[in-house]
This record gives structure tokens, C-alpha cells and sequence, in this order.
């Protein structure tokens, strides 16, 4: 939770760099993806994610790849 006063916020159209869109589930997985040079991450809504037109203005669609879980 703290990381909202660590990380720079701003509004889709003021940053420069390579827009990563951050999705749920078809994205590149993040640790395959070249990270150097500006980066801008995208973030949306924890529920319903990025609108699909901010999505067609992204350069990559990129997800996190979450740990298996096992059944007990």
C-alpha cells in the first residue's frame, strides 16, 4: 500500500517512454520482456482492468505471472 507515495503517478498522455500494459491473463509474461530505456507502466482497475481503447494505445501487453498453488 505504501507504494503509491514511492511510485510517480501520472495521467496516460504526460509520460514518454514504452507503454507496458499490465493485464490478467495473455500477456507477455513480464520477466521475458527488455526493460531497458523509458518505461511506462499502464495500470487499470483490479476488477475490470484497462478499457480496450487504452489497451490499443499500449506497445505490450504484459502479464505477472502468478506462483501455482497446490490443492490440499
Amino acid at each position: 500500500m505504501g507504494a503509491a507515495f514511492r511510485v510517480p503517478v501520472s495521467g496516460f498522455d504526460a509520460p514518454q517512454g514504452r507503454r507496458i500494459a499490465l493485464v490478467a491473463h495473455g500477456g507477455t509474461p513480464l520477466p521475458e520482456l527488455e526493460l531497458s530505456g523509458e518505461v511506462v507502466f499502464v495500470l487499470g482497475a483490479e476488477r475490470d482492468g484497462l478499457p480496450k481503447d487504452v489497451l490499443e494505445q499500449c506497445d505490450v501487453l504484459a502479464s505477472i505471472r502468478r506462483a501455482a498453488t497446490s490443492s490440499r
